[in-house]
């Protein structure tokens, strides 16, 4: 009938069921916002949720030393110790705390394997 006439896109059956029943589209916008609160008001939440994550950290405070110097003669050995002596350590990381106006505060985070109990 037209020649130059494009064809419509696939979504538009939507845009044509709107307009041809647009009380249905009010009643369906409105029953998926009171749906949406009512999930929002149902769903729990908390803000400081229980999680038991077995982590452990060491820190170590010489004053006077360099902490390039303490993590060659203390973070080294003890984390070399650690590993021999305590049992189910999954994970080793290192960590430096900076402290303001003194040195940085080397030490290690254990992360200890979730499937053990830890006394």
């Amino acid at each position: 009938m037209y020649p130059n006439r494009k064809r419509a896109p696939p979504i538009m059956w939507i845009v044509r069921l709107a307009l041809r029943r647009p009380h249905s589209f009010v009643v369906m916008a409105i029953a998926i916002a009171l749906l949406g609160s009512l999930a929002i008001v149902l769903t729990p939440t908390d803000i400081f949720p229980q999680i038991n994550i077995p982590v452990g950290s060491v820190i170590w405070i010489y004053p006077g030393m360099a902490p390039d110097e303490m993590e060659g003669r203390i973070v080294t050995i003890c984390e070399r110790a650690m590993t021999t002596t305590v049992n189910s350590i999954e994970q080793i990381v290192p960590i430096i705390r900076y402290r303001p106006f003194r040195n940085d505060a080397p030490g290690i985070t254990l992360e200890f394997d979730r499937r053990r109990a830890i006394r």
